[in-house]
């Protein structure tokens, strides 16, 4: 009866850290691309039918390209955090960023993840590298600053089969860069990313 006991306690402590884990807010810091990209995604989503072979297609207001993934973060935190973000904001001049074509990650006869790609910019990588320092001290401390900028489009095929993804060259397009945003993370809803905060560039 006693080691019932224990085992139903170690349970119920068990269950009671995974809601807790559940129920905490994780974070991003972005720019927001919305309307703009989803425009571009569009045709190339229609074509390759990627909703017949993908888990995850991007919402249309979901569009973004992520700065850096921050996780968990305490409400104080979420507080500290946007403070040292207004500061990167208040000293970085706005910019443009250029979409330049479709490409993927993981094996090209059935990608995991298919994206937007961006041209190389060094005021983007500036501003990238200010926001992981600033982010930093809300960080594990195994985390390495490993930054591939692109606009996700779909991900997590539903099978394994041979997919072969038609990648339609495009006219760069020049998207500008007036703010970046702290977004929550909802992954249970059909629009998963609601801007906390946005952060506007002089």
């Amino acid at each position: 009866m006693v080691a019932i006991a224990y085992r139903a306690c170690i349970s119920e402590q068990w269950v009671i850290v995974e809601m807790r884990n559940f129920m905490t807010q994780h974070y991003f810091i972005g720019i927001h691309m919305g309307a703009f990209a989803a425009q571009l995604a569009r045709p190339f989503i229609q074509q390759n039918r990627l909703n017949q072979h993908y888990k995850v297609l991007t919402h249309e207001e979901d569009y973004h390209l992520t700065l850096l993934y921050v996780g968990a973060l305490t409400n104080s935190e979420v507080s500290q955090l946007q403070q040292a973000l207004h500061v990167i904001a208040n000293e970085t001049p706005t910019f443009s960023i250029t979409i330049n074509g479709f490409h993927y990650f993981g094996n090209p006869y059935g990608p995991r993840v298919l994206y937007l790609s961006i041209a190389s910019n060094d005021a983007l990588m500036r501003l990238q590298k200010k926001v992981f320092k600033a982010t930093t001290p809300y960080l594990a401390s195994h985390v390495k600053n490993r930054f591939n900028p692109h606009i996700t489009i779909s991900k997590k095929r539903k099978s394994d089969e041979a997919l072969e993804i038609n990648q339609p060259i495009i006219e760069p397009v020049v998207f500008p860069v007036h703010s970046f945003e702290l977004f929550s993370i909802h992954p249970r809803q059909i629009q998963k990313y609601q801007i906390i905060h946005p952060f506007l560039l002089q």
